[in-house]
C-alpha cells in the first residue's frame, strides 16, 4: 500500500535543470536533478515554441504512463518573471538576455530587444498602418534592395524637415538659360545639399 501511495504521489514533482542539452535532436532534452537523483528527461514546450533551458531552470515532471524511468517536464521558471502584468496582458521574453514581445492591454505590441533585431523574410515585407509611423535609430541607419526602392507621399522630409511651397511661387523653366533659371538650380542645389543627397 506504502509502494502505491508512493508512486502516485511522485506522478509529478519538482525539479531543477543541472544540464542543459546540446538541442541538435529532434526531440528536446535536459538532464534534470529530483529527490537527490539526476536523468535526463523530455522538455515539453507548446506547440510552435521552442527554447532549451538554461541550468537552474526550475521544471514540472511528470511520469508518463506512471513509469518513473520515462520522464517528461515543462520548464517554467530560473527565479524571476516578467512582472507589473495588467489583466489579460501576454509577454514572450528570454529571462537570459531580457528581449521580450509585449501585448499591451490597450493593444499595443512591443518590440524589445537587448542586442540586434532581425527582419527576414522569404516572400518580402507589408506594412500597413492608418496612423504615423516612426523609426528612431540612434546610429547608422541602412536600406539596401537589390531592386528599385519607391517612396510615394503627399510630402517628403528629410531630417524633420516637411515639404514646404517655394518663396515666390512655382518657376517654369524658359527654353533659355536666364536668371530665372540659374535661381531656380541654386535652390534645388541648396535643397538637395541640406538633406544630404548633394555634398
Amino acid at each position: 500500500m506504502k509502494t502505491i501511495l508512493t508512486k502516485i504521489t511522485n506522478l509529478i514533482k519538482r525539479g531543477y535543470v543541472t544540464l542543459p542539452n546540446k538541442d541538435a535532436a529532434d526531440y528536446s532534452t535536459a538532464q534534470v536533478s529530483y529527490f537527490g537523483k539526476t536523468s535526463y528527461v523530455n522538455t515539453v514546450y507548446p506547440y510552435g515554441m521552442s527554447a532549451n533551458a538554461p541550468a537552474d531552470t526550475l521544471v514540472l515532471l511528470f511520469n508518463v504512463l506512471g513509469q518513473e524511468e520515462n520522464l517528461a517536464g515543462i520548464p517554467y521558471g530560473v527565479g524571476e518573471r516578467f512582472k507589473n502584468l495588467k489583466s489579460g496582458e501576454v509577454v514572450f521574453w528570454s529571462p537570459v538576455t531580457k528581449s521580450y514581445i509585449r501585448f499591451s492591454e490597450n493593444k499595443d505590441i512591443t518590440i524589445y530587444s537587448t542586442g540586434k533585431m532581425v527582419l527576414d523574410s522569404v516572400g518580402g515585407f507589408a506594412y500597413t498602418g492608418k496612423d504615423d509611423y516612426k523609426i528612431t535609430c540612434g546610429g547608422n541607419y541602412e536600406l539596401n534592395a537589390v531592386g528599385s526602392i519607391t517612396f510615394q507621399s503627399e510630402e517628403f522630409g528629410v531630417f524633420g524637415n516637411s515639404t514646404v511651397q517655394q518663396i515666390g511661387g512655382t518657376l517654369t523653366a524658359g527654353a533659355t538659360y536666364t536668371t530665372n533659371e540659374q535661381d531656380m538650380i541654386n535652390k534645388m542645389f541648396t535643397a538637395l545639399k541640406n538633406y544630404g543627397l548633394l555634398t
